[in-house]
């Protein structure tokens, strides 16, 4: 039996969303009684409990009466309801298992805090890497750092950001540097020094998908990937498991931007291409690759900054003041001219990053320190003119850098 009737059958106050168990006895009964802390009001915890027949999803503390037996609790993250930088909360358990006798309670303490390095805003830019409390980026000011990472020695230009779903922070840096990994753990503590450090000079764009890493390298136009991202430790050689080149397209110039579309595709910004590897985990070693879509664009500048979303690609040709919209890329093959579907000025002299905050605001950065939270630049006509609604302005130079969130990963990579 299920659902309701099972929670008449236990006669007790049930906390559970999910409940798949065969009414027990009453007199066979025992009692598992959670107290939860470190939420704050409004956040449901993720409770599993399993075992002797019964799997129980619960949301609060409380008591439940359950068959005699043992069960495994399983504490999962939960994810606060914030307007820009969310906050994940970790849990753990008292006790990995319990052992529940008849007429009997046994008390199981459930806690949670925030993953380090979430609610914040994250930029890169400069000599590291830097976090932001959001609140300071509601309305319109100049806003100061509440930590930065810091980068090997000799290391400057910090470029792309891009989080694992364990919150593991990847950056690059462009100058005498490399890619580098910071852990969540130490993403909280001002000054932390990388985990891990790869020396690849040249690395412009940064992207992480289905547990790996991939790389752009702009002064090369190389694709790099990293299957094992988390193998970045210390100053150890880490060889990556794909150098690409690509080749048979039309584009010309440096590469920039990367992203992932909804099917797993890799899309690659180039001056004058957008490029699409439909399969990037297929090529192994120093080889090269043919792109499964090209669009070969009027306008020729660095772009450093693309994103997918909803079957359309955003790019912005740095120098042009523009954001640029690309739709229906889902069903692009072969070579093709490409115009933007909607162009806008955004009043930004050249646009380095495009994020997505908590509540799917696009955002804005610029190479003048600058960043800008803009109204729904899915709606907006071919041509029209755009202002930020809150414009954030700091010390940092973001020169070709990201302003970034986190992935919001409940799991591991």
């Amino acid at each position: 039996m299920v659902g309701n009737h099972v929670l008449r059958c236990m006669g007790t106050l049930m906390l559970a969303a999910t409940v798949t168990v065969a009414c027990a006895p009453g007199p066979a009964n025992g009692t598992l009684s959670l107290s939860v802390s470190g939420l704050p009001d409004g956040v449901a915890a993720a409770v599993h409990v399993a075992g002797a027949g019964v799997a129980l999803d619960l949301t609060a503390a409380g008591s439940v009466r359950l068959p005699a037996g043992t069960y495994t609790i399983t504490v999962m993250p939960v994810v606060g309801a914030e307007a820009i930088a969310r906050t994940v909360y970790d849990g753990s358990a008292g006790a990995a298992s319990v052992v529940v006798a008849v007429a009997e309670t046994i008390s199981v303490d459930i806690s949670y805090a925030r993953r380090p390095g979430t609610h914040r805003v994250w930029t890169s830019g400069g000599s590291g890497v830097h976090a932001f409390a959001p609140d300071a980026w509601d309305a319109s000011g100049t806003v100061s750092p509440t930590s930065t990472l810091s980068l090997p020695p000799g290391w400057h230009d910090t470029q792309d950001i891009a989080f694992a779903p364990n919150g593991d922070l990847y950056t690059a840096a462009w100058t005498d540097g490399g890619i580098v990994r910071y852990t969540a753990a130490d993403l909280d503590t001002h000054g932390a020094a990388p985990a891990g450090f790869v020396p690849v000079p040249g690395v412009s764009a940064l992207a992480w998908h289905d547990g790996r890493l991939y790389a752009m390298r702009e002064t090369s136009q190389a694709l790099l990937r990293f299957d094992d991202p988390e193998a970045i430790v210390g100053d150890a050689v880490t060889v990556p498991d794909a150098d690409i080149a690509l080749t048979g397209y039309s584009g010309s110039g440096s590469s920039a931007g990367l992203a992932f579309d909804a099917d797993g595709r890799l899309w690659m910004a180039f001056r004058q291409a957008l490029v699409r590897l439909d399969d990037p985990t297929v090529p192994v070693g120093c080889t090269s690759a043919t792109p499964n879509a090209v669009l070969a664009l009027p306008t020729a500048a660095p772009r450093y900054a693309l994103t997918y979303r909803d079957g359309a690609l955003y790019t912005a040709p740095c120098g042009l003041g523009t954001i640029e919209r690309f739709d229906g890329i889902d069903a692009a093959t072969g070579v093709a001219a490409a115009v933007p579907t909607v162009a806008n000025a955004v009043g930004m002299t050249c646009v380095v990053s495009i994020g997505m905050d908590a509540s799917d605001r696009f955002w804005l950065g610029d190479a003048r320190d600058v960043a800008g939270r803009f109204p729904d630049l899915d709606t907006l006509a071919d041509g029209a003119t755009v202002a930020p609604l809150v414009t954030i302005r700091h010390d940092l130079f973001l020169s070709a850098g990201s302003v970034a969130f986190h992935a919001l990963g409940l799991g591991g990579p």
